[in-house]
């Protein structure tokens, strides 16, 4: 039996061998085809670009908070608490506190921040700097500013408020009145103006290092049981001043930014013209197109980045419907599309450029399978911080700091 398989498998390769050995290998060594490299310059490149805003919203599960001053944007923080204690508690004569961990700082030494209680419901999904709720504007006096401070030094890692427990006793039962609507505590920089660019980053409810507020009390008035209430927020969120409606024109400069959300719109030109080799029969959509990368150098100047991680995230979308400058309005955001396989490129704060993968962007172009009508940078991140970065444009001086579009492609094989 052992004698009849191993003759079987002698034949079999007898076969096989030599129509494998015969034959062409379409993707191997044996093929002429390599890929090929089209680099295109800026100014050839790209017929026009531009950047633009929205409005800033809610980055959700945010693992921090914002407080303080950015490039005219002020941000305050919201907290809500829940799981008070029930009526009749009676605060002891330990201090009360508001605890918050510092995630990172930007000029924050001297900063100081205060509290306000918040007299007005609202909601951390739709709160933003007009609106309270959805379509339910804040009212004028929203916020009763407490007489308790805290000044931030660059060697802190925490934020202590400290409350006296008549004030807390105060407070608390305040709430319990409105639960579940206690409306909360607000936290916001003493600014001297809109230039003064300092804030802090706090670590959010969202991470193992939350705020929290903290009392000890009794239950009752007539009872010495001590409880410890040690609660993070049921509810968080940090609101921005500003205020621009989606699609509002930036101007020409190449820029993405978080808050407010910065877009850059380009139209690019791909010709046959700019491939040093077509296929046989001069059929560019044949081509397949292995990488496509859009090169973009950062500027150089402090005031034209500024990075709150060291990872910038970089996401393409193809336009379905073109916007020219003087055309821009809020329907582009709901005209962007992806193309997939769709990738995140990343920018490195420590890089002076990065390469945006848009290979599947340029393959439908150049197969016809979409209308070149332009493409959309955005940050990936948007919303959650205060990121920015300006590239250098097609028209700057310096060619080296140019823009390009890397091409690798292979021409189709075509068997003999």
């Amino acid at each position: 039996m052992k004698i009849v398989s191993l003759i079987s498998l002698i034949v079999l390769s007898v076969i096989l061998i030599p129509g494998c050995s015969d034959r062409k290998n379409i993707i191997g060594e044996d093929t002429d085809i390599q890929p090929l490299v089209s680099t295109i310059p800026g100014e050839s490149l790209i017929e026009y670009s531009y950047s633009y805003q929205n409005k800033p919203s809610r980055f959700l599960r945010n693992d921090k908070s914002i407080v303080g001053n950015f490039l005219l944007n002020e941000s305050i923080i919201l907290y809500r608490f829940g799981s008070l204690p029930a009526s009749g508690f009676v605060i002891t004569e330990e201090p009360a506190e508001l605890v918050m961990n510092i995630k990172s700082q930007y000029n924050s030494d001297v900063l100081i921040l205060r509290l306000a209680l918040v007299k007005q419901q609202w909601n951390h999904i739709d709160a933003t700097w007009e609106y309270a709720e959805e379509d339910v504007e804040w009212e004028e006096d929203w916020l009763d500013i407490l007489d308790i401070s805290n000044e931030i030094s660059e060697s802190d890692s925490t934020v202590v408020f400290t409350f006296h427990p008549y004030l807390m006793q105060e407070i608390a039962e305040g709430w319990i009145e409105e639960e579940p609507e206690s409306y909360g505590l607000a936290v916001f920089a003493s600014l001297v103006d809109n230039n003064d660019n300092r804030y802090l980053e706090c670590w959010s409810r969202e991470t193992a290092d939350a705020p929290r507020l903290k009392f000890e009390y009794h239950p009752a008035e007539d009872d010495t049981t001590v409880v410890e209430y040690n609660r993070i927020p049921v509810q968080e969120t940090f609101i921005n001043s500003h205020i621009v409606e989606d699609g509002t024109y930036l101007g020409e400069e190449i820029v993405l930014g978080n808050i407010a959300p910065t877009r850059t719109v380009m139209k690019l030109n791909i010709e046959e013209e700019f491939f040093e080799q077509l296929p046989a029969d001069g059929d560019l959509k044949k081509i397949t197109v292995n990488k496509a990368e859009l090169f973009l150098f950062r500027q150089e100047n402090e005031e034209n980045y500024h990075f709150a991680e060291t990872l910038f995230e970089i996401y393409p979308y193809i336009l379905q419907e073109e916007y020219l400058p003087e055309d821009l309005d809020e329907t582009i955001n709901e005209n962007m599309e992806i193309v997939s396989p769709s990738y995140t490129s990343i920018l490195n704060s420590t890089a002076d450029s990065v390469a945006v993968n848009i290979t599947s962007i340029v393959q439908a172009y150049i197969s016809e399978l979409r209308d070149n009508r332009g493409i959309v940078l955005r940050s990936s991140l948007e919303n959650k911080d205060n990121s920015f970065v300006s590239f250098y444009s097609q028209d700057y001086q310096n060619e080296e700091k140019r823009p390009y579009l890397r091409i690798i492609y292979t021409l189709p094989f075509l068997p003999e």
